[in-house]
């Protein structure tokens, strides 16, 4: 008799896994069909393409001043195509392991030969790959994507997270975040200028920190599927004069700080506002407040499509 039981028993768990298979099968079949899309990106020296083997880079800067490439990184987010009644068309990043993760990738331009050999990697990222809905016709005219890391990621140890948040180099310890954008040249009077643009006055409890200033522009260009998104490192330090010093007790370059005098020409060419609280009038600054942007930076000039 038991035996019977048992055997009724086992037979509807069958049947009963049996029809939640079923369904799941179903509802597979259900989903949307999806179709591949990549977007280029390049980064760039004015015309010249950035190479680590490049000697030198001419006319930078409002000094017209000879540079040479040291490093040039960024991280992307919120990758959207845009059509032409302005839907936009969120791009479901590949899981790659390497450079994507989530909804974050990470643009890598150098290749840790010649002049970039001191803190970079052999691997280069030039091309985010994702889908978007096999309906979906490829006719777009703009893209949209943030810079950096976004909020829910940025304050995580970099040492334990999966790549590309590995990256030890991108990482602020003084201000628990990533850097979100990374240039350096060695330019007169820096060795390297750092142009690091990054969250900071962060507050609160790891992960979930806020900054005052998340310095994450929100970028949108006219864009046609196929073309490219140039980050152009000439436009980073436009309006940048290299034949000045850098300002005594601060960094070499930019960090984002608002006590940074040379923080101000590199966050306005991201579109971003900058509130300098420091006292050197070395670049014709005094202390002042500007209210900060989080996003929505129509005066970015960094960023361009060809």
């Amino acid at each position: 008799m038991w035996n019977k039981k048992i055997h009724l028993v086992s037979f509807l768990i069958l049947l009963h896994c049996a029809k939640n298979n079923i369904e799941t099968a179903a509802e597979a079949s259900k989903e949307t069909p999806q179709q591949n899309v990549q977007v280029n990106f390049e980064a760039k020296v004015g015309t010249a393409v950035f190479s680590c083997s490049t000697a030198s880079y001419t006319n930078i800067g409002s000094s017209n001043s000879t540079v040479s490439p040291k490093d040039f990184r960024f991280y992307i987010h919120d990758l959207r195509l845009v059509k032409a009644d302005g839907t936009e068309v969120t791009v479901t990043l590949t899981q790659d392991g390497v450079y994507q993760y989530k909804n974050l990738a990470f643009m890598d331009f150098e290749n840790a030969t010649s002049l970039c050999s001191a803190q970079g990697t052999s691997g280069t990222h030039k091309v985010v790959t994702g889908t978007i809905a096999a309906s979906e016709a490829l006719a777009f005219s703009k893209i949209r994507f943030r810079v950096g890391v976004p909020s829910d990621l940025n304050h995580l140890n970099a040492a334990t997270q999966p790549a590309p948040l590995n990256v030890t180099y991108m990482f602020w310890t003084w201000t628990t975040g990533f850097k979100h954008f990374v240039a350096e040249f060695d330019t007169p009077n820096f060795t390297p200028f750092y142009a690091h643009v990054g969250s900071i006055d962060c507050t609160g409890f790891v992960p979930n920190m806020t900054c005052d200033y998340p310095n994450r522009p929100d970028i949108e260009l006219s864009y046609t599927y196929g073309q490219t998104v140039v980050a152009d490192a000439k436009q980073v330090y436009a309006g940048m004069d290299f034949t000045i010093a850098n300002t005594a007790s601060t960094q070499p370059g930019c960090h984002s700080d608002r006590t940074d005098p040379e923080c101000k020409v590199i966050l306005n060419n991201f579109g971003l506002h900058f509130t300098y609280t420091g006292s050197s009038t070395a670049r014709g600054l005094t202390a002042g407040n500007v209210t900060p942007q989080q996003y929505n930076s129509p005066g970015q000039t960094v960023f361009r499509v060809e």
